[in-house]
């Protein structure tokens, strides 16, 4: 959406373009877009409803994090509660929780990205949360392409 609205203003821009436009928008407050962008965390945003979502770089390893053993551990008789789980389940759920949060901030329309690769050209993965969407869910979605040449 905040694309679309962009190009309508200025068609034909190249995606670099939009981007530097919202780096340093213009002073004068006639070629102001009327539009805000908020960047936050997925924490941030709890509680919260936006128009328009973007979660950025729905990847294995960003979403979710990779498991990581803790390296202080707390003491059995100091934890208030006792779970059956492993520490690598309720970080998975935990980060399921997560991503559930930040896909149903939007009111209005959700975009997820991902890449096909990193910034030194290794292959990723998309994220098993987005591709269990896909997979399992009937929502209506659509896959768009962008070359590097941006």
């Amino acid at each position: 959406m905040v694309v679309r609205e962009f190009n309508n203003a200025k068609p034909n821009s190249k995606i670099a373009e939009i981007i530097n436009y919202y780096a340093d928008p213009p002073k004068s407050d006639s070629d102001k877009l009327k539009i805000a962008i908020e960047i936050s965390t997925a924490h941030k945003t709890k509680g919260r409803e936006f128009r328009i979502v973007i979660v950025m770089n729905s990847i294995m390893s960003h979403f979710p994090l990779n498991f990581k053993k803790r390296e202080l551990k707390v003491p059995d008789s100091l934890r208030r509660y006792e779970s059956k789980k492993d520490e690598e389940t309720l970080h998975d759920e935990e980060e399921r929780r997560l991503y559930y949060v930040a896909i149903t901030r939007a009111k209005y329309e959700l975009v997820i990205t991902y890449s096909l690769q990193d910034k030194k050209e290794n292959k990723t993965e998309m994220s098993q949360f987005l591709n269990e969407i896909i997979k399992n869910s009937n929502v209506d979605y659509q896959k768009i392409s962008i070359d590097n040449d941006i």
